[in-house]
């Protein structure tokens, strides 16, 4: 009744605990309430969200399922078969897709005064020019921008930004006003657990500006 409740007044499905990273949906495979995961569900819980032990809510789903027998194995296993429908594998393509739509966005224009205030944090190992701190008085940082969104496109070009850790250090680097930039929150952890990792990053990996 509670979940239902935050659901009615359309609260995070996939706020995450501060201790153990646990989300709605975990909880709710873990207890093998399948109506439950089916509300999450409808109101867009991420299946594939893990906690600090890498699991994700079908892990704790199939955990259940194999401990026990009878009506309890059961019901988990309709659990399973629940979350497996969300998790079935799709095409490259279309994980792109649903991520692009899913990912809440910024788009910033600096105009030639403009200085752009953001120290850029670039890591061979990311897949993605990732913001490390943004100044206050910083046009992206007025637009909600904060540590831990990605740089997605410059100047409506997403191309070089994906080809690589070189091509992106030089996109980075020969960033100058006026340009318009666009950037995209974090997807795979919710903030709070995502900007303590992104400050104990290591310092010999160093940022650009």
């Amino acid at each position: 009744e509670t979940t239902q409740l935050l659901l009615d007044v359309r609260a995070s499905p996939n706020i995450a605990s501060r201790r153990g990273a646990l989300t709605p949906l975990m909880l709710a495979a873990d207890s093998g309430s399948v109506d439950l995961c089916g509300a999450l569900l409808r109101a867009r819980a991420d299946a594939a969200l893990k906690n600090c032990n890498f699991m994700n809510a079908m892990d704790y789903a199939m955990g259940h399922q194999m401990r026990h027998e009878g009506e309890t194995r059961q019901r988990f296993s309709a659990v399973v078969r629940l979350l497996d429908g969300v998790l079935a594998p799709t095409s490259s393509a279309e994980q792109a897709e649903a991520r692009r739509r899913r990912r809440r966005r910024r788009r910033v224009a600096y105009a030639e005064n403009d200085r752009i205030g953001i120290l850029w944090y670039l890591d061979d190992e990311a897949d993605e020019v990732l913001v490390r701190e943004v100044a206050e008085e910083d046009q992206a940082h007025r637009a909600g921008v904060r540590a831990g969104w990605a740089l997605l496109s410059v100047d409506g070009c997403e191309a070089e930004l994906q080809s690589g850790p070189e091509a992106r250090q030089q996109v980075v680097r020969a960033l100058r006003p006026p340009v318009t930039l666009e950037f995209g929150r974090p997807l795979d952890f919710p903030e709070e657990l995502w900007h303590p990792q992104l400050a104990a990053a290591p310092r010999d990996r160093r940022p650009h500006r």
